[in-house]
């Protein structure tokens, strides 16, 4: 094996992304190993204040949920966020992307209060990178509110006279304007 290769930011994303396999194939142990692999290597490499280092994290929780190990899963969504919050210019829809996340964490424990202090948080970030537009009269052609959803900008929730739908996906709709960040792009 090529010692520098896997001392690389390319092989903690490799790891990354076969930890995520392993995970949609149900593999739990093996993923967590990878995650934690990855974990340890972005520490070394690119420091405690990564954004790259926090979404592994994030990766971890996510498969701790995923196995209702609430207790290594909150544990591991905190260090996600202080790694986040720590990491220098992150976008906000990142930021609320992590929150998010967190909260499903809560509510799938059944703290459904604190986790509505969570999806606060992260509405009110994304509802600063959304935009309303009405095309003609609203009563008549409806309103679309853009919404950037899970911290992607391909979502939205769309009142139509009156009825709000949820999640439908702004390529499907006719869009006059369109979000352009990414996730650890610029918002």
């Amino acid at each position: 094996k090529d010692a520098g290769k896997e001392q690389s930011v390319e092989y903690a994303a490799t790891l990354d992304g076969l930890a995520g396999v392993q995970k949609a194939q149900g593999q739990f142990k093996k993923a967590e190993a990878l995650y934690q692999s990855a974990i340890s290597l972005r520490e070394s490499l690119q420091g405690k204040e990564s954004p790259a280092l926090a979404q592994s994290y994030l990766e971890l929780a996510e498969l701790f949920r995923k196995e209702k190990l609430f207790a290594e899963a909150e544990a591991t969504y905190k260090l996600a966020l202080n790694t986040i919050d720590s990491a220098k210019d992150v976008p906000d829809l990142t930021r609320a992307y992590f929150i998010e996340r967190a909260g499903m964490l809560l509510a799938d424990q059944g703290k459904f209060q604190e986790a509505g202090k969570c999806f606060s948080v992260s509405l009110s970030l994304k509802d600063k990178h959304s935009v309303l537009d009405t095309r003609g009269d609203a009563r008549k052609l409806g309103t679309i509110y853009y919404r950037c959803l899970n911290g992607m900008p391909n979502s939205a929730h769309t009142f139509e006279r009156g009825v709000e739908l949820e999640a439908i996906h702004v390529k499907d709709a006719v869009a006059a304007a369109t979000l352009t960040a990414q996730v650890y792009g610029p918002d």
